[in-house]
């Protein structure tokens, strides 16, 4: 991408954000970088994704309902934000989000809009016309609607439901693309809840679409789990379930031949050559806890058995089947690396989301590795080193967002944990 072009762009997107209340022109944004409109148009989609003035009625709408969801009139606040009706607005949300305002509010946490940082952000936006053109090489009509992660509210922006009975994916890279497809192929075939793909009336399982790649699979019937709900009733027995859940996993996945990821990752490496150096700057932690623990974690990381993960296990990648089954979607970032890595990545993700109910967490967390390792039995270097992963995966976490503008509230949630998690029994380093 053109650096030069990157930061017109960019500094358009703050301008946008910060008039986002007045009825700037087309005409007038292109004269302020000195394009013509037809140029600038052009540009702006090739790089954000999607028309400038589609993506400003987005802004709009996200602003709009986070102050809908603090008090504010639906009416009033349309019209604030340049809906000339109520119809309007409700018209333009319903297709940006597939139900009303009041509908959306009742089900998600509506998260502080933050501005869109070009250089941040994974995915390009997509279009409705885009994703709209990619289901029709599938010859399906169905309305589409926004994935939404239960536990913070932000939209899925490589995801979209196609009705109720699909999942329409968009990918930047044909071989994650295809990864996806063939592990979800392959766990479906094992009997484990799995998105099966969709082939084209062509018989094409991936179709590229504006420079995208597209997999349309069958939906997990099902719902997203909640970290609020695992965090109630049986704490222990919810844990011993997803624990449990990825045991299986994992021994399906080792059975796997003709495996599409080689990624081999050395979560050491990444402790040392970058996490704990961005933890030690930030200064939230003694220096002698963390020369401790990295001289425990180097011990015991020769000893910790690998294989095939799916390294992003949160409440809103693990879906429940009517029948009580946990099944997971959104193998993005599947690698090999610790099996360990992946049940303390999920016990840390439902504590992330609750944090204020953290007193609860414990005996989720001991439900999870009881539940684990009834799949896979468990060393006693393992055992010892589960504590450790869990406390590296917080560092891992908070080096990652330490630099990301729009997630400033989780870094600071994160950093909470990890000074919290470090002095609990359960963690304590041995």
């Amino acid at each position: 991408m053109d650096e030069q072009a990157l930061n017109i762009i960019q500094i358009t997107l703050d301008e946008m954000e910060e008039e986002l209340l007045a009825d700037i022109s087309l005409e007038e944004m292109a004269a302020r970088r000195g394009y013509s409109p037809w140029h600038f148009a052009r540009l702006f989609q090739r790089i954000v994704g999607m028309p400038v003035m589609q993506y400003r009625t987005r802004r709009r709408l996200i602003h709009a309902l986070y102050a809908i969801g603090n008090g504010a009139g639906i009416t009033e606040t349309a019209l604030l934000y340049g809906f000339d009706t109520h119809a309007g607005f409700f018209k333009a949300f319903h297709q940006a989000y597939g139900c009303s305002p009041t509908e959306y509010l009742s089900r998600h946490k509506v998260p502080s809009p933050h501005s869109l940082i070009l250089k941040e952000e994974k995915y390009p936006m997509i279009s409705n016309s885009q994703w709209k053109q990619a289901l029709a090489r599938w010859n399906i009509s169905l309305p589409l609607s926004p994935v939404v992660f239960p536990g913070s509210g932000r939209i899925h922006e490589s995801r979209k439901y196609a009705g109720e009975a699909y999942i329409l994916k968009a990918f930047t890279d044909y071989g994650k693309c295809n990864s996806q497809a063939k592990l979800s192929k392959f766990l479906y075939a094992c009997h484990l809840p799995a998105e099966l793909p969709v082939e084209t009336p062509q018989g094409e399982i991936i179709i590229e679409s504006n420079n995208l790649y597209y997999l349309l699979s069958q939906a997990i019937p099902g719902a997203p789990l909640r970290a609020s709900e695992l965090l109630s009733d049986d704490i222990q027995g919810n844990g011993k379930s997803i624990g449990t859940a990825l045991g299986n996993l994992h021994q399906a996945l080792d059975k796997m031949e003709d495996c599409p990821i080689t990624d081999r990752q050395d979560f050491l490496g990444m402790l040392q050559g970058w996490a704990l150096p961005r933890v030690k700057a930030l200064n939230i932690l003694d220096e002698k806890w963390m020369r401790t623990y990295e001289e425990k974690i180097t011990a015991l990381f020769p000893h910790l058995p690998r294989g095939l993960i799916h390294r992003d296990p949160n409440p809103s990648n693990l879906i429940k089947t009517k029948d009580g089954a946990i099944g997971f979607i959104d193998f993005d970032l599947a690698e090999n690396n610790i099996r360990l890595y992946d049940p303390c990545y999920a016990a840390t993700a439902v504590l992330s989301e609750c944090f204020e109910e953290k007193e609860k967490w414990p005996a989720f967390y001991q439900g999870m590795i009881d539940g684990y390792a009834a799949c896979f039995p468990m060393t006693g270097e393992e055992r010892a080193a589960a504590p450790l992963m869990t406390l590296g995966i917080e560092m891992i976490c908070i080096a990652s967002f330490s630099d990301i503008r729009k997630y400033q509230d989780i870094l600071n949630t994160n950093i909470q944990m990890l000074q919290w998690l470090k002095d609990l029994p359960e963690l304590k380093m041995q």
